[in-house]
């Protein structure tokens, strides 16, 4: 979702990003503005940043005490 342009498409989709605050592969800005996009466009997102983390959190979002497979 690193495209704002792909914000109107995605409105209708529901979305859950993850990101961690210190990844240095992908800045986490670009996360923020995704969630802006999409919601500006009319949809709804879920955005859980985790504080301190870098780019490999796959073992964190499947650990978050609200995830939902």
């Amino acid at each position: 979702l690193s495209d704002p342009g792909r914000a109107k498409g995605l409105a209708k989709t529901p979305l859950w990003l993850f990101h961690g605050s210190d990844d240095p592969v992908a800045p986490v800005e670009r996360a923020r503005k995704a969630v802006e996009a999409v919601t500006a466009a009319g949809g709804a997102v879920k955005f859980t940043e985790f504080t301190g983390a870098g780019h490999n959190i796959a073992g964190r979002v499947l650990k978050a005490d609200d995830y939902a497979a």
